[in-house]
């Protein structure tokens, strides 16, 4: 929403004013590009990243979907991320067979 208010700031009161001159292009360029470089660190953060791979949430995936075709009621997978905040439930359902066969996983 920021970037969104920023951007209406900008074509409605500034741009006209920033592109009147050179010099407050190039600062304008300058600030954005101060600005741009402050966001890499974010990207970089280790303390950001999934230390559990993703094989092992698929073979739990796996192990729950065959579960559900065994028993015929839903299963979770519960998936961790580093920020608690953003960990979710994967519901898994039951996929009823056709003409008596188990679904193909390859499918």
């Amino acid at each position: 929403m920021l970037c969104i208010l920023c951007g209406v700031i900008y074509e409605r009161v500034l741009r006209d004013w920033l592109i009147a001159t050179t010099r407050r292009r190039e600062l304008a360029t300058v600030f954005l590009l101060c600005w741009l470089s402050l966001h890499l660190i974010s990207f970089r953060l280790f303390d950001w990243r999934v230390q559990t791979s993703w094989e092992h949430y698929a073979g739990k995936i796996h192990e729950a979907e065959a579960q559900s075709q065994q028993t015929g009621k839903m299963q979770f997978v519960h998936v961790k991320t580093r920020v608690t905040d953003f960990d979710f439930d994967l519901l898994i359902k039951a996929v009823p067979a056709k003409d008596g066969h188990a679904p193909d996983a390859r499918n």
